[in-house]
């Protein structure tokens, strides 16, 4: 049975579509209950599976990277990956002329969770100061701009016409600002440390440095 295996493997490389590959992908997949993974690279423009390897490991980005011919490492434009300094790092080892393209949907999910820290940091302490400005608010945050009910518009009205933290990463949530994240990143500006922490996390991510998550 292995000795079949071996050969069909081998039979998939031999027959293995070597043109080049513009643009990539690298992402983790869970399965089971969640408490496995596996690192899959993908064809983007092709909507084709190229390679899987089990793990999220630095290992593993490099192992579906080293998949690719010489060719299409060199002639590969860019590869789009989420948040593990893991794959950015495989990234830059491997693929020397490819951009390192953030997923959307990752930094968005990054920066929604920094977000929620803000008023919930900012309302404990008015709430020890006898302040209940932000009391009750928390499902508004929830809402975007576009789909704000007008019940809260008002009262979010007021919040952001005040001297409130709470009001402005809510608007860089909703996507009117995000760019303001890397800004206050670059410039250093410690305002609203949560979106500081996000900031740095893209662009450690865009030098392909930082650690692999425990």
């Amino acid at each position: 049975m292995h000795t079949i295996m071996a050969r069909a493997v081998k039979r998939g490389f031999e027959r293995r579509d070597t043109r080049a590959i513009a643009h990539l992908g690298i992402d983790e997949k869970s399965f089971g209950k969640g408490q496995d993974y596996v690192t899959v690279l993908t064809d983007i423009d092709g909507s084709r599976v190229v390679e899987v390897a089990p793990g999220r490991t630095e290992s593993a980005g490099e192992f579906v990277l080293r998949s690719l011919t010489d060719q299409q490492r060199r002639g590969a434009q860019a590869i789009a990956a989420d948040m593990l300094p893991a794959y950015a790092t495989a990234a830059a080892k491997h693929l020397p002329n490819a951009e390192l393209v953030h997923d959307r949907f990752h930094v968005a999910k990054h920066l929604g969770e920094a977000v929620d820290k803000v008023p919930r940091a900012e309302n404990k302490a008015l709430i020890a100061a006898d302040d209940d400005r932000l009391k009750g608010t928390r499902q508004i945050w929830l809402f975007s701009k576009k789909n704000l009910p007008a019940k809260h518009a008002r009262r979010l009205k007021a919040i952001r016409q005040s001297d409130l933290k709470t009001a402005r990463p809510w608007a860089i949530k909703d996507g009117v600002q995000l760019v303001l994240v890397l800004h206050v990143h670059r410039e250093r500006r410690c305002v609203l440390p949560p979106l500081v922490c996000v900031g740095s996390q893209v662009s450690a991510h865009s030098r392909g440095q930082g650690r692999q998550d425990a």
